[in-house]
């Protein structure tokens, strides 16, 4: 596979912003989780109406038969988000993105919660986007966004979208993420230790009548899924 190649913005929300223009143009039409980031579906159902571009909003956890029934002739993305931003559900990446590609969409995927581990293009994304904000900043002092492509082609498209749109970042965010990036990947195995035994502990008291999913099943899952 190509050398991914990456852009920073200003912050998270102009980095799915710009991605999404890059593709989509009145009368298109997309297909977003329906455990987006909620400034993601207040642009789709803002910003991107008022351009006659209709989105279509899908369970996290559709299965690849269920997308391809969404898909449309003017379907120009699949966005994804695994974990969801609002209950964490772990999306088939890899399946979902192999229907897109199949119907001709590029496939979007917000990993602002699994940088490092989720290696979202090997997993068939085109195009990625990551709120640096959160986990790769780690200090709640700056506000950056990132979009990386898989190839030139793409990066050239989401390029003159940031570009048009005019939302580069500050010096300082750009500093400081760097900061970030030096212990992400020690927070991000602390992360992975201590989510499980809070879902564990869940999981035994009363006060919880249905975790929807065994801890365990659902930590394997996201394992195999970001290790693959």
């Amino acid at each position: 596979m190509p050398r991914a190649t990456g852009l920073s913005l200003e912050c998270g929300v102009a980095a799915n912003n710009a991605a999404i223009l890059a593709f989509v143009e009145s009368g298109d039409h997309l297909i977003v989780t329906d455990g987006c980031y909620d400034p993601t579906r207040e642009f789709c159902d803002g910003f991107l109406k008022r351009f006659k571009v209709e989105t279509t909003y899908v369970s996290p956890l559709i299965t690849p038969d269920e997308l391809a029934k969404e898909i449309r002739p003017n379907t120009k993305i699949v966005f994804v988000e695994s974990p969801s931003s609002l209950s964490f559900e772990i999306m088939d990446i890899p399946a979902l993105a192999k229907v897109a590609h199949d119907a001709g969409a590029v496939v979007l995927c917000d990993n602002t919660w699994g940088p490092l581990v989720f290696k979202s293009h090997e997993m068939g994304c085109d195009v990625t986007i990551n709120a640096a904000t959160k986990y790769i900043g780690g200090h709640s002092d700056i506000m950056l966004g990132l979009i990386s492509a898989k190839d030139e082609t793409l990066y050239r498209k989401v390029k003159n979208s940031v570009r048009e749109l005019g939302c580069p970042p500050g010096p300082d965010d750009c500093y400081l993420a760097l900061r970030g990036l030096r212990t992400l990947g020690v927070r991000m195995r602390q992360h992975d230790v201590t989510t499980l035994q809070i879902a564990e502990w869940l999981e035994g008291r009363p006060e919880v009548s249905v975790m929807g999913i065994s801890p365990r099943v659902l930590w394997s899952f996201a394992i195999a899924d970001e290790r693959a």
